[in-house]
């Protein structure tokens, strides 16, 4: 990665070559982390990390939203930091979810091959991503899903251990039924508004197929 890079790009297409290791892939992934808080390539935040330093910094200007994310490196810690990552929006602490309404961003990676052939969780993580860019709401409605069904599954430990009671789980049960169902219409809502421009690109690259 880079020790310190500034780059600014104007309106239109913009192309980006050099060399191999010339760092093309970390400006990439650079745009994706302002955009979605994490890496394309990996779920792993320290590994964003410039080897030998203890902290990375992105900022990002798009019109008039200011986006930074900062990360430090486990084990570390810094007062100016405020934890092992940060996320603000013209200064303002924020959450992800902030982010795409900002700086909306698409990647398509010699990673993005395993979104046919890798498991489901890579499948449900771009729909994810997709309805996240269109309605901010959705991020907060699968983060409440998330915690409610972490929260659940160590219950359900705790009771076959017999150290909680089985209604402790009423407790989640509407938070975790809420978010849930919220999640699964807006992803059957975005499959279905992404069926016919998909069968039309299918069509186009291989109508003979697409015919059958």
């Amino acid at each position: 990665g880079y020790g310190t890079l500034e780059a600014t790009f104007g309106p239109g297409p913009q192309l980006i070559w050099g060399p191999n290791a010339a760092g093309k892939t970390s400006l990439i992934e650079a745009i994706v982390l302002l955009a979605w808080a994490h890496s394309h390539r990996t779920t792993t935040d320290s590994e964003l990390i410039r080897w030998g330093a203890d902290l990375a910094r992105v900022e990002g200007l798009v019109d008039a939203e200011t986006l930074e994310i900062a990360l430090v490196r486990p084990g570390r810690s810094s007062p100016a930091v405020g934890g092992r990552k940060r996320i603000r929006v013209n200064g303002i602490p924020r959450r992800a979810a902030a982010l795409a309404g900002a700086l909306r961003v698409v990647v398509f990676a010699p990673e993005e091959m395993l979104l046919i052939a890798g498991p489901p969780a890579l499948r449900r993580g771009a729909l994810d991503r997709v309805a996240a860019s269109r309605n901010p709401g959705y991020a907060s409605a699968l983060s409440t899903y998330g915690r409610a069904l972490q929260q659940r599954n160590g219950l359900l430990r705790a009771i076959r251990e017999e150290q909680a009671d089985r209604a402790d789980l009423r407790y989640w049960d509407r938070p975790f039924l809420d978010a849930g169902g919220e999640v699964v219409a807006a992803r059957l809502r975005l499959l279905d508004e992404l069926a016919g421009p998909l069968a039309a690109a299918h069509a186009e690259i291989a109508p003979e197929e697409a015919a059958r």
